[in-house]
């Protein structure tokens, strides 16, 4: 394991909002936005030979119950 400082690197506030039923959205980790702004703040933080990362998600504001599943953007979803 390589540590790195945590950094946030997406906020559906600042780009494409609330997450509608049955909807996918592929997210990328390879740069860190500003908490405050949601602008880039920082290129390239996942170091360069990296096969994996760990990753924290929190979701809040929620209107309705349900489920969010993840997996690599390269992944087929996961048969329910």
């Amino acid at each position: 394991v390589h540590a790195i400082s945590p950094r946030r690197v997406y906020d559906s506030r600042f780009a494409d909002g609330a997450l509608a039923a049955g909807e996918h959205r592929a997210v990328s980790v390879a740069d860190a936005i500003d908490p405050a702004t949601g602008a880039v703040a920082s290129f390239g933080i996942v170091p360069t030979g990296a096969t994996a990362v760990m990753f924290n998600i929190t979701i809040t504001e929620t209107v309705e119950a349900g489920f969010l599943g993840v997996t690599p953007g390269n992944a087929t979803e996961a048969a329910l």
